[in-house]
């Protein structure tokens, strides 16, 4: 009975064996109380995959990013150059303007001359033609006459 006592733990009720048969020897396995870890173990592999997930995510988010700056770039760039076809075309529409012009005041300039000229000789051939009417009245002594070209000498 000894041994018995030695077997018993706290708690342990005492229990009648009956020993009349043949021997056994009985061993017991001893339990060891595991500890669960409830952490994850990581490993080396696990870290890298997670930085290279982590890389990849970082990559699309530059690559978006970049996509985006590559937008902007291509809408100024497309302004700037509608903005630079705008002014070339207004630049020579401007220039056709001023040749225009430049044109336009030298016909004026020559019909202007040209019409001075014609209406100074007209003038001037009228005031001969009355003069030459004027100087056969008096040589007539025409009195009426003479009435008659002064009056259109004068007006």
């Amino acid at each position: 009975m000894p041994e018995e006592e030695k077997r018993k733990g706290p708690g342990d009720i005492p229990v009648d064996l009956d020993t009349s048969g043949p021997e056994v020897d009985v061993t017991l396995e001893e339990t060891k109380e595991e500890t669960v870890d409830t952490a994850p173990e990581t490993t080396t592999e696990e870290v890298v995959t997670e930085t290279k997930e982590t890389e990849k995510k970082e990559d699309e988010k530059l690559e978006d990013y970049s996509k985006g700056v590559q937008s902007r770039i291509a809408k100024l760039t497309r302004k700037m150059r509608e903005a630079e076809r705008r002014e070339a075309a207004a630049l020579q529409y401007a220039e056709s303007l001023e040749k225009k012009r430049k044109l336009d005041l030298e016909k004026f300039n020559k019909v202007d001359s040209e019409y001075n000229t014609k209406f100074a000789e007209s003038i001037k051939s009228e005031m001969d033609a009355v003069q030459k009417q004027l100087a056969t009245a008096i040589e007539s002594q025409d009195a009426a006459a003479q009435v008659r070209q002064t009056k259109e000498l004068l007006s």
